[in-house]
């Protein structure tokens, strides 16, 4: 009997002896992955970043810290903006139509434009904007031109002196005869032009201007009560007339550039020339690189001190196409002026928004367009998810957020930015704890009362849209509206920054994970890709990617 006991025994030691092996090296195998993780920063190749901050010994925030991508400044005329000595004797306008639309369409145009001035090697002068939103926008109001220097360091508003050398000999015959001509036609018009028929009144538009730029010669005098009666006779004249042309119906306009601080240039300079233009073709959906061709290969535009080309949406540059590189390296440098940053700064602070832990959100409706544009300008195979964003609520963007592994319930914050237009969209935001900026009023933005200056936190005026699209640059995601402009600057944005994810159609099309960023999300309805996949054909440009 002891023969089976002494067996048993051994057996069961044997078996201990096996299970203290299997721990052992299963212990050893969890040590080796915990020191491989702990190595690894905790992630797992090829999955992505999820932006949050993975140094536990200096806090930094490492949200930003992927860098921009798609820039290659080889492809692009050299540049070394240190000392780069800008041209005195070349510009670049805008014109007739300078720009078509609110701040985010213009800045379309700006973007191109600027880079126009690079390919061409000339001084770019900005134009402000006076339209129905606000009477006297410049650029320098919402972004920081000093930080877009390295794209391209010669610019600047119209406001500043320019072309203030006298006309090259060889164009001097010229504009001689062209002002002649001018003072031959402007008599005519005037003498046709009746008092009762002001509708078409180059006159009573002339008059209108003098007499503006006359009161703020006024406003600016030292002497104010020597001169009060003169100005309040003045203001009076005004009135009438602006009353008068508020009847104008589709009478003559004061161009949407001219502001009243304009640098107003002497005669026979540089600045005083009449601009040269190129008689070609419809620029919607060309390449910058082939517009600037169109000056550069013709030589007498291309010697000619001033050319000017139009902004508008319709072949202007607010439609023409960029290429990744161009994107990439405009983008990169896109910073707020410094007082929309303070503002930006003080806000998040009271908010309690930290770069990279929040949900930024932009609603719009393009005043009840929206789902009318995605039928008409792309095709049925993504036509419907780019629709979607125009009706988007908070269920539809929880579903993006939840494929994306963003738990709202784990406290992540909502910024929203919307346009007013579909109050029922707001209020499901608002329910789910969503913030807004809002300093003005919650009118509709672009169609109606709702504000667009306002007096921020910091006690200055500031532009409101600025300061919703530097908030929704800092997000962790951000879910958009492909047909919005304001949405795709701010990805252009937010990749430029540092390669963050935007989704601005929902379920993404597969034709939009098989393209780089610049050549899918950023495109636009003119600018179809190489294969006519993405918009409809009849907007699409052969042209190859934008």
């Amino acid at each position: 009997m002891s023969a089976p006991r002494g067996r048993e025994k051994r057996g069961r030691e044997k078996t201990a002896r096996t299970m203290r092996t299997i721990t052992f090296v299963s212990h050893l195998f969890f040590v080796i992955l915990f020191v491989y993780f702990s190595a690894s920063g905790g992630g797992v190749s090829g999955q992505e970043d999820d932006g949050e901050d993975n140094n536990d010994d200096d806090g930094t925030n490492t949200f930003w810290n992927t860098g921009p991508s798609g820039i290659d400044e080889t492809l692009l005329p050299p540049l070394n903006p240190t000392n780069y000595p800008c041209p005195t004797d070349r510009y670049l306008l805008l014109g007739p139509r300078t720009y078509t639309g609110g701040f985010n369409n213009m800045f379309m145009t700006f973007q191109s434009a600027i880079l126009l001035a690079r390919y061409t090697n000339r001084t770019f002068v900005i134009p402000a904007a006076r339209n129905d939103r606000y009477t006297d926008f410049r650029f320098s109001q919402a972004i920081d031109y000093e930080a877009m220097r390295p794209v391209w360091p010669c610019f600047h508003d119209t406001n500043v002196p320019w072309g203030e050398g006298e006309v090259p000999q060889a164009y001097v015959s010229v504009e001689k005869r062209r002002k002649l001509a001018m003072v031959d036609a402007r008599s005519e018009e005037d003498r046709m032009n009746t008092k009762d028929d002001f509708s078409t009144s180059a006159l009573l538009v002339r008059e209108f201007d003098e007499l503006d730029a006359k009161r703020m010669v006024h406003a600016d005098d030292d002497n104010e009560e020597e001169n009060q009666n003169e100005e309040d006779k003045n203001n009076q004249v005004i009135a009438g007339r602006t009353n008068e042309r508020k009847l104008l119906g589709k009478g003559k306009k004061l161009k949407t550039s001219d502001m009243f601080d304009d640098f107003k240039p002497k005669p026979n300079s540089v600045a005083a020339m009449r601009p040269a233009r190129v008689r070609g073709p419809d620029n919607t959906g060309r390449q910058i690189s082939e517009i600037a061709s169109d000056f550069t290969s013709d030589a007498e535009v291309h010697g000619h001190p001033v050319i000017m080309i139009s902004g508008s949406a319709w072949g202007g540059l607010m439609t023409a196409c960029m290429k990744p590189h161009e994107d990439g390296l405009f983008f990169k440098h896109v910073q707020p002026a410094e007082h929309i940053r303070q503002e930006v700064e003080m806000y998040k602070q009271m908010r309690g928004l930290v770069d990279g832990e929040y949900v930024g959100v932009h609603l719009r409706y393009l005043e009840g367009k929206c789902p009318h544009r995605a039928r008409a300008y792309y095709m049925p195979k993504v036509e419907k998810q780019i629709a979607a964003m125009c009706h988007n609520t908070f269920p539809h963007t929880q579903r993006v957020l939840q494929d994306h592994g963003i738990d709202l319930k784990s406290g992540t914050k909502i910024y929203l930015a919307s346009d007013r237009q579909r109050p029922d969209a707001d209020k499901s935001f608002e329910k789910a704890g969503s913030i807004s900026y809002d300093k003005g009023n919650k009118k509709d933005k672009y169609f109606g009362d709702g504000t667009q200056f306002v007096k921020g936190y910091i006690g200055r005026k500031v532009f409101e849209p600025a300061v919703d699209m530097f908030i929704l640059a800092g997000a962790k995601i951000f879910v958009g509206n492909m047909l919005s402009t304001f949405s795709t600057n701010t990805a252009n944005i937010r990749y430029g920054w540092g390669a963050r994810r935007s989704v601005l159609a929902w379920p993404e099309p597969p034709i939009m994970k098989e393209r780089s960023f610049w050549e899918c999300e950023r495109a636009a309805f003119w600018c179809g890709t190489i294969t006519k996949e993405w918009s409809s054909e009849g907007h699409t440009k052969a042209k190859g990617n934008c």
